[in-house]
């Protein structure tokens, strides 16, 4: 079992007993969720990798989910019944399937979340955001303050408090951001 495989068993496991928002550490949430999003079933974005002929994939990394969600319960016996294929496949493409299959048993939210590989980020509402995963271009301007509820980065620096304090860059601002809507300011950080 690989830990890719260990940690998407426990995701939908965990969500399936108890509901509620699952999201990768390396995850920085730069909007408050809508409460209209938790109405849904099961809630993720869509994934920028392409893949051949498929339309879409879905992304893991951010999930909301009900008790018992009918799409997790789907997911589960995917992957139940293509323990061979890669899990990458089955957890990105082929739960792609179960969405065309059932659409309403999950929304596909496109300005959930913004994957970001090597600072080069793919928002999935805008043209062209689908790319080959080694060629990872560029993906167009967006605003993550505005455009998205989450940011994936996938190199995480270390965040010390003088970086906060006196460095500036997409993951700073994202830091001081969420520091500014938790109340909390970076002179009462200095003071700890």
């Amino acid at each position: 079992m690989t830990q890719e495989l260990a940690l998407g068993i426990m995701r939908v496991a965990i969500l399936l007993k108890y509901g509620g928002v699952y999201c990768h550490g390396q995850v920085i949430w730069t909007n408050a969720i809508p409460e209209h999003l938790f109405k849904y079933d099961a809630v993720a974005s869509p994934g920028w990798h392409q893949l051949g002929a498929w339309p879409d994939s879905v992304s893991h990394t951010t999930i909301l989910a009900k008790r018992n969600s009918e799409y997790l319960l789907k997911l589960r016996a995917l992957h139940a019944q293509n323990r061979k294929k890669r899990f990458w496949f089955v957890d990105q493409f082929l739960s792609y399937k179960l969405v065309e299959q059932h659409p309403d048993i999950m929304l596909l939210d496109r300005h959930l979340q913004v994957a970001c590989l090597n600072h080069n980020c793919h928002p999935t509402w805008l043209p062209g955001y689908q790319a080959l995963f080694p060629e990872n271009p560029p993906g167009p301007a967006f605003s993550w303050q505005n455009d998205t509820l989450s940011v994936l980065w996938d190199v995480f620096p270390s965040l010390e408090l003088d970086a906060v304090k006196y460095t500036s860059g997409p993951v700073v601002d994202a830091a001081r951001r969420v520091l500014h809507k938790a109340g909390i300011t970076l002179q009462e950080l200095t003071a700890v």
